[in-house]
């Protein structure tokens, strides 16, 4: 079973990914406050992180490090949900990715996911 993160801005769009993610076996961890998310990582390894777009870059450096320290593979995912396309490029993309941040936005966020759960539960059961 896969161990997920998700740490979002608003309840709903949480409560839709931790469904999606719990739907395909994940056992899922969810946040809406930064600070709760810090601390759910400091006292866990994850396999997965999913994050909203709404956190400065300093703020995803530092979950992104306890992440990597305790699990280097661990694929660390920044999202946005919003439909407006403006919204969407809500910042450089490129510094996301120099950064080892994976970033998505609708429709492929759903699937990319799904994608990545699957690939945590074969990486679990290879090393168990």
């Amino acid at each position: 079973m896969a161990d997920v993160l998700i740490l979002g801005d608003g309840e709903k769009r949480v409560v839709d990914l931790a469904t999606l993610a719990q739907n395909l076996g994940a056992k899922v961890k969810s946040a809406i406050k930064f600070d709760v998310a810090l601390e759910m990582v400091r006292t866990r390894p994850f396999d997965l992180v999913f994050v909203s777009h709404g956190y400065p870059i300093s703020a995803l450096e530092e979950l992104s490090e306890i992440v990597w320290e305790n699990n280097p593979t661990a694929p660390f995912v920044v999202f946005d949900l919003a439909a407006d396309s403006e919204r969407k490029l809500f910042r450089n993309k490129w510094e996301l990715s120099l950064k080892g941040f994976e970033y998505t936005e609708p429709p492929e966020t759903l699937f990319l996911l799904q994608s990545l759960v699957e690939g945590a539960k074969k990486r679990k059961s290879l090393s168990s």
